[in-house]
């Protein structure tokens, strides 16, 4: 993915060089030094696909969106349990979690100075709901009104525990209505036809953060500038650079301090490196495999019978090995710092004996299935072209082929999302930290069960208790129905857990007050 290339040839090695050198410039600060004179460059291998706050669902959006768009509460460092006030000053729910009232900041302003108002996160909390993009389930059974300019009610259908930790997410990220409606905007029912404001919101800030966006791309680079107008206080960095680049050209970077920040290197990579800080951890990222369940897509991989000699087939203590220090075999779906996660014991063992008895019992015959995943991409060190070469290597063991099929992320999101890909090799990073997140996405007929071609009527025993465990408000009960959903997830589904990814971040020295977060893996406001 990386458009950064080494060594290529003569100009390539005299461009590095005067990069180098006025990078270095640049990053040269005193702690005397003003917000207005401080660039801090971060290198990352892109995998957004929008910065419209409630079109974007990556982790990379996440990251970018954060600083420009704020939302009703926000989690502050690395704790994503326990949500902390940002426009809403302070909320109250009712007895059952049906009701919540938000108190909003009568002090916030949107960058062009506008006062933010309730008006405004009506207005984009509907256009969330009503973009029916891939963030819009968020909003599923929600409903938000505006009593007076600065209460916000938000109305569920059913008891909703995850509502504030919901609202934190950057798709709650508020935008000033008057301006997005004058540039194509809507939000009420139609707007999945009549918004156009995508790409408006692509060049230009709509919001009320510390930062907002003076470049764009897909592929390159994204620049945020320090907001004047902005309600808080002023960020320590007038510029923030986000470069595309490969993890080979991250280390490189960070340890000449060319960038400030490596977001994807391996831990490996970092055992090399000298005179930097490294942040290390176990990530809530959740790496699955996939088998389609549809029929239509593949009479072979739809044979739970074929999905569960792949489940038996991989070797997972090679599997966590590979992706290094720090990363642990996912036991479940749902990552283990979350309730009701599933204990190592609970994780599926290979088995292949068991393998090879499942395989003989379905008409796979040894054609290649073919396997999708981001071709070139790396999330939290983990390379998909590598990870999917160790995974064929394990399968063809008991005699499954795979065919890879390294694909352009957008491409790769794309085919993943329509449900059509044969296999699949992704990752989940939680939209909101709570298993919740998991049970509305994993089960059979829900978004990502979809995706798998997992169809609403599969598995009526798991379809009930993601029911059950979504009005049940008693911790414990909740924790056991997690605990349940999981291993009938492991014992009866297309989705095969792998690994929870290391949680790793690389900074120069100079950089202070860096922490990974599981919603977007390192807050650029928080750091100093």
């Amino acid at each position: 993915m990386g458009t950064l290339k080494l060594g290529r040839n003569r100009f390539a090695a005299i461009a590095g060089a005067v990069a180098l050198v006025s990078s270095s410039l640049i990053l040269q600060t005193t702690s005397s030094n003003a917000a207005s004179e401080r660039v801090l460059v971060i290198d990352s291998e892109f995998n957004h696909k929008t910065l419209d706050p409630q079109r974007e669902f990556e982790d990379g959006g996440n990251m970018m969106d954060r600083a420009i768009y704020d939302t009703l509460l926000t989690f502050k460092g690395s704790d994503a349990s326990k949500p902390v006030p940002s426009i809403a000053l302070s909320y109250t729910a009712n007895a059952d979690s049906t009701v919540y009232t938000f108190k909003l900041r009568k002090a916030a302003r949107f960058s062009d100075g506008t006062p933010l108002t309730s008006a405004d996160v009506v207005y984009s909390f509907d256009r969330l709901k009503n973009i029916k993009g891939n963030p819009s389930s968020l909003m599923d059974g929600l409903t938000a009104t505006a009593p007076d300019k600065y209460t916000v009610i938000i109305t569920a259908d059913q008891p909703d525990t995850a509502v504030p930790v919901k609202v934190a997410g950057p798709e709650f990220g508020i935008v000033n209505s008057k301006l997005v409606a004058a540039h194509g905007g809507y939000s009420l029912v139609g707007a999945d036809t009549k918004d156009k404001a995508e790409n408006f919101l692509n060049t230009t800030s709509a919001g009320s953060g510390p930062y907002m966006l003076s470049k764009f791309s897909l592929t390159t680079e994204v620049d945020l500038v320090a907001n004047p107008k902005y309600w808080g206080a002023q960020p320590a960095y007038s510029k923030i650079v986000i470069r595309n680049v490969t993890q080979a050209v991250q280390a490189l970077d960070v340890q000449k301090g060319v960038a400030n920040i490596a977001l994807d290197l391996s831990p490996k990579q970092t055992d090399s490196l000298s005179g930097v800080n490294v942040t290390a951890g176990v990530s809530t990222t959740v790496w699955f495999l996939y088998s389609n369940a549809n029929p239509a897509i593949s009479s072979i991989t739809s044979d739970p019978n074929f999905q569960n000699a792949v489940r038996y087939a991989l070797n997972y203590s090679d599997l966590t090995a590979f992706a290094g220090k720090g990363s642990i075999q996912a036991a479940g779906i749902i990552p283990s710092a979350f309730q009701g996660a599933l204990k190592p014991a609970d994780a599926t063992k290979q088995n292949i004996a068991l393998a090879k008895a499942d395989l003989a019992k379905t008409a796979y015959k040894g054609e290649p299935i073919g396997l999708r995943y981001w071709g070139g991409g790396a999330w939290e060190g983990i390379s998909f072209d590598d990870f999917a070469t160790v995974i064929s290597s394990q399968l063809a063991a008991v005699g499954i082929n795979l065919k890879l099929e390294p694909t352009p992320v957008g491409d790769a999101l794309t085919t993943y999302r329509n449900g059509t890909d044969t296999m699949g090799l992704w990752f989940w990073g939680p939209d909101w930290p709570d298993s919740s997140n998991y049970s509305t996405n994993f089960g059979p007929g829900e978004k990502v069960g979809l995706r798998a071609g997992w169809a609403a009527n599969a598995a009526p025993d798991i379809t009930k208790l993601i029911n059950a465990v979504a009005i049940e408000s008693d911790a414990k009960k909740r924790a056991a129905q997690y605990r349940q959903f999981q291993l009938d997830l492991n014992a009866n589904s297309p989705f095969i857990p792998l690994i929870q990814s290391p949680a790793i971040l690389v900074s120069t020295k100079n950089v202070i007050g860096i922490a990974t977060n599981p919603i977007w893996k390192v807050n650029l406001t928080e750091l100093k």
